[in-house]
């Protein structure tokens, strides 16, 4: 899974304002979600791009590689991806959208279980951890001298769905491990935007937030 580094409290603090869903029009996005997921996990590449709205500039994302690098031609803005795209390049679809796979639904009953792995080992937990402000990292002692850990902190996983003013939105972003929590605000982390019209959830937009 891709790493991204986020406050989700920031994150959906941008959604805290607009319309109100009722509870039906909020199981049906939720039954939606999960048709979408469904067609994620059986390769239906079909059903994907029906529920995606096309053509979208902001949507190019989907089709990046493994390094999260453009395809030529498809930098942001430079060109809208559309159905045809989504099929030449559905490898890269179903696994820039695989984190939704980890949110589980129940949507008959409106429950969201949104997805968390602490990533702290057992040797991680026998260790003392210490802050270097000149370093902007975690350090332990071992024999006598610092080890700093390389990601700065240890990262947990997760995977959050939330409603919005204009349907859904998922985001996946690390969070800091309880063993290394210092400034647990992160620089950004992928939010997955779906919109609902008309009865129909789709999904429009995928950016970094900062």
């Amino acid at each position: 899974m891709k790493k991204f580094i986020i406050s989700f409290i920031i994150l959906f603090s941008v959604f805290a304002n607009g319309r109100t869903f009722t509870q039906t029009e909020k199981q049906e996005m939720l039954k939606q979600f999960v048709i979408f997921q469904q067609a994620l996990e059986n390769g239906d590449i079909k059903t994907l791009t029906a529920m995606t709205e096309l053509p979208a500039e902001e949507l190019t994302v989907l089709i990046n590689d493994e390094t999260g690098d453009p395809i030529a031609g498809f930098g942001y803005g430079e060109k809208p991806l559309t159905a045809k795209e989504m099929e030449k390049f559905k490898d890269r679809v179903f696994e820039n959208l695989k984190p939704l796979l980890y949110i589980k639904v129940d949507s008959d009953s409106g429950k969201i279980i949104n997805y968390f792995k602490d990533n702290a080992t057992e040797e991680d937990k026998k260790r003392k951890y210490h802050f270097d402000d000149h370093m902007s990292s975690y350090y332990y002692m071992e024999k006598n001298t610092r080890k700093y850990l390389e990601t700065g902190r240890i990262w947990d996983d997760r995977v959050e769905l939330e409603y919005t003013d204009e349907g859904l939105a998922a985001a996946e972003y690390w969070t800091p491990n309880k063993l290394t929590p210092k400034e647990s605000e992160g620089d950004g982390g992928a939010v997955y935007e779906f919109k609902f019209q008309k009865n129909k959830l789709k999904l429009y937009l995928i950016y970094w937030n900062d």
